[in-house]
């Protein structure tokens, strides 16, 4: 019986221990997001967290209000003061930037308001695309040509 309450209460830690590890440290995605940061700020009454606002720049038509612009609202790890510097100089200079973000399986308050966690800024450059371009539709293959002979014996 000690055995078996050992060996349970083992297993359990270990997935207690595992379930901590995904919902702090495991990434569910990454990638990134072209734009303009429009809004960074230290936000919170408890936990304090670095919240910004990239607004893509693309307009999206909206059934109740029009047209509106797509915004991602993304957080910064608070231990990562340059990469905020950067942000700060592109806001003040006006820049597109490109932002590399991880996003969390899990959105912890304490941590930032979002899953998506901004980790590199890359500015992009004057005539450098601003979206990948979209993947290549082939052309219809062409239907074969029906012949129109005369029926045989007429």
């Amino acid at each position: 019986m000690r055995r078996v309450l050992s060996f349970g209460l083992a297993s359990f830690v270990i997935v207690l221990a595992v379930g901590v590890w995904l919902s702090f440290f495991a990434d569910y995605s990454d990638g990134f997001r072209v734009g303009q940061v429009i809004k960074l700020s230290h936000k919170g009454y408890v936990f304090k967290t670095w919240e910004g606002t990239l607004d893509q720049g693309y307009l999206a038509p909206q059934a109740d209000t029009g047209i509106a612009t797509r915004i991602w609202d993304f957080s910064v790890d608070e231990s990562d003061v340059a990469l905020r510097r950067d942000i700060d100089a592109a806001i003040a200079g006006n820049h597109r930037v490109r932002l590399y973000y991880r996003e969390k399986l899990i959105q912890w308050s304490f941590r930032g308001d979002t899953k998506y966690f901004v980790h590199k800024l890359e500015q992009v450059h004057a005539g450098e695309n601003r979206q990948p371009p979209p993947p290549a539709v082939p052309a219809p293959a062409a239907a074969p040509a029906k012949s129109v002979m005369p029926a045989a014996g007429n």
